[in-house]
């Protein structure tokens, strides 16, 4: 299991960098011992803007989450809490998002089989749509 931390490009890592990350929760854990991680997104857009996990996105009409890995996988969508959507074989989903709350998402490798097909792979923070 690991903690990824999610640095702004143009911005080098140090401590205060890595803390604000830390702090604006951009963040999500990986059983990298499964598959590498890396490639891993989740992001909402609203048509006038895009988010990462941590961020508040405004509710419109055109607002949608994008999850993607770098492999074919099974993605479930969270909110509140509740599972709300669930796709599998593909490496990336789209999901409209018609009401506000808390979103966040799961990452499964059901190729691997039992007992890896019941453990998530990753686990994303989440986006707060407003």
């Amino acid at each position: 299991m690991r903690n990824h931390v999610l640095l702004e490009k143009d911005k080098p890592l140090t401590t205060e960098n890595l803390l604000q990350a830390l702090k604006s929760g951009r963040v999500f854990v990986g059983l990298d011992a499964l598959s590498d991680t890396k490639g891993f997104s989740f992001t909402a857009a609203n048509g006038a803007e895009s988010k990462t996990m941590g961020d508040e996105i405004a509710l419109t009409e055109d607002t949608s989450l994008k999850i993607a890995a770098a492999q074919t996988a099974r993605f479930v969508v969270f909110k509140n809490g509740e599972k709300i959507h669930e796709a599998a074989g593909a490496r990336e989903i789209v999901f409209p998002i018609k009401e506000k709350g808390t979103y966040r998402a799961e990452v499964y490798l059901d190729a691997l089989g039992e007992p890896f097909d019941k453990m998530p792979w990753i686990i994303s923070n989440p986006i707060y749509v407003r």
